[in-house]
């Protein structure tokens, strides 16, 4: 796989890319034995390549993720209760609306416990 001209080496890497779907601008497939790519991506192209173009860098919104937990907050996604670590996996092109309760009468209608505020989300269908 290649992402940007850059090679991708193994499997294990894939798991760490800094890109969503919408990111990409263009993704081809290179059949095997192309004595071009093999030149250029060396044993990598022997089996053929998925070649990726995605987004310049500085064009993607700047993730600034931030750690809720001394804020006590409650998240909300779906009418269900998640983690914090399972809000900030949430793709926000998959969000459809967001809202922030800071309200305390509004926050005991959604749970007996004490919290600061509620982060309640719905997706997209």
């Amino acid at each position: 796989m290649v992402i940007n001209n850059k090679t991708i080496k193994s499997f294990e890497n894939l798991n760490q890319l800094d890109f969503f779907k919408s990111d990409i601008v263009q993704m081809s497939l290179v059949p095997k034995d192309q004595s071009e790519m093999i030149k250029y991506y060396e044993n990598q192209a022997l089996n053929g390549l998925v070649k990726i173009s995605i987004k310049p860098f500085y064009a993607k919104p700047v993730s600034k993720s931030r750690n809720y937990s001394a804020y006590n907050i409650l998240f909300i996604v779906e009418g269900k209760v998640v983690s914090e670590d399972q809000f900030q996996m949430l793709n926000p092109n998959d969000i459809k609306t967001m809202n922030v309760i800071k309200d305390k009468l509004e926050i005991k209608k959604y749970t007996s416990e004490d919290y600061e505020g509620i982060i309640k989300i719905t997706l997209k269908k």
